[in-house]
C-alpha cells in the first residue's frame, strides 16, 4: 500500500509500534491525497516489490503532468 501527497501539504511523519502516520494541512478544509494498494493474488497483477514501486513512479510521473487539451 501507498498513499501519495503534495510535499507541500505535509506536516510532519510521524509513528508508533503500529502505524505510520502522514499529517496533512488542509487547504479550505480539504485534503488531497491518492491511495494506491496491489494485491499479489491478482491475476496479472503485481507480484514483486520492485514492480509496486515502478508503478508507484509512473503514478506519480502522471499525476505530475500538466492537463494538456488541443482543440482541433
Amino acid at each position: 500500500m501507498a498513499v501519495l501527497y503534495k510535499n507541500k501539504d505535509k506536516v510532519k511523519i510521524t509513528e508508533d509500534k503500529f502505524n505510520n502516520v502522514i499529517v496533512l494541512k488542509t487547504e479550505k478544509g480539504k485534503l488531497i491525497y491518492y491511495f494506491l494498494a496491489a494485491w499479489e493474488q491478482e491475476s496479472e497483477g503485481i507480484k514483486t516489490q520492485e514492480e509496486f514501486i515502478k508503478y508507484i513512479e509512473e503514478i506519480i510521473q502522471k499525476l505530475n503532468l500538466p492537463l494538456s487539451i488541443e482543440i482541433m
